[in-house]
């Protein structure tokens, strides 16, 4: 049995530069318990890029969350449409 691995590198990229190895990446703590609040408000673009910045921590573990799963469906399903017997 061959056991699918995938290494998911979810992170801010404020600057949108290539150098992504440092970037913030939320902790979950020795638990690994990625619960994060997400309840932004309404705001101008002079303060949009501020009231993103303050859910970092919920993006992210969203986007992990989502690539992980989509993933996983692509695995599940593509893979098994390769691998079944035709009819």
């Amino acid at each position: 049995m061959v056991l699918n691995r995938v290494q998911v590198f979810a992170h801010e990229n404020w600057e949108g530069q290539a150098v992504w190895l440092y970037n913030y990446r939320p902790d979950g703590g020795e638990q690994l318990i990625f619960d994060y609040n997400y309840d932004p408000k309404a705001a101008d673009s002079s303060d949009s890029l501020d009231e993103a910045r303050k859910y970092i921590n919920a993006t992210v573990t969203q986007l992990f969350y989502t690539s992980n799963l989509v993933h996983d469906l692509y695995y599940r399903y593509v893979l098994y449409a390769a691998t079944s017997p035709s009819k």
